[in-house]
């Protein structure tokens, strides 16, 4: 911690890691989503030896990959409210950051955010190889 900051800037310093840390955090969370999804797959498509098949191979019983499921669930019915999160704590991150940072750089914070959330919903609704598909049915 710098001792020359005024006392408001270093006594306010934790919240704002804080807020950095869950600001990053949510908005990484969908490539955490498609990591589970896209991993159950491709490990199921191992152990099976073919890649699973919609209304055939059921996710949650495919021995040695059944364990992926609960993550993957948890992490799909989580989409959408740590979507509306991350575009909250990333907004106030553009917000209440110190001057130093540029605003340049804070927006193109809030736009990868966006870009990303997305780009992940777009993934998720052409669902290419079947998986998600695959996962639901």
């Amino acid at each position: 911690m710098n001792l020359t900051m005024p006392r408001e800037l270093r006594r306010d310093r934790p919240s704002l890691r804080l807020l950095t840390v869950l600001a990053n955090a949510t908005a990484a969370f969908p490539l955490l989503l498609i990591a589970a999804l896209y991993g159950q797959w491709l490990l199921s498509w191992l152990l099976l030896g073919h890649r699973p098949v919609p209304s055939i191979d059921d996710p949650k019983y495919i021995g040695g990959a059944s364990w992926m499921s609960f993550v993957t669930g948890i992490a799909l019915v989580g989409f959408l409210p740590v979507g509306c999160l991350a575009l909250l704590l990333n907004a106030l991150h553009a917000v209440v950051q110190p001057q130093p940072w540029p605003l340049q750089r804070q927006l193109m914070r809030v736009v990868a955010t966006v870009t990303l959330w997305f780009a992940t919903l777009v993934l998720l609704r052409s669902d290419p190889g079947r998986v998600v598909e695959w996962w639901f049915d």
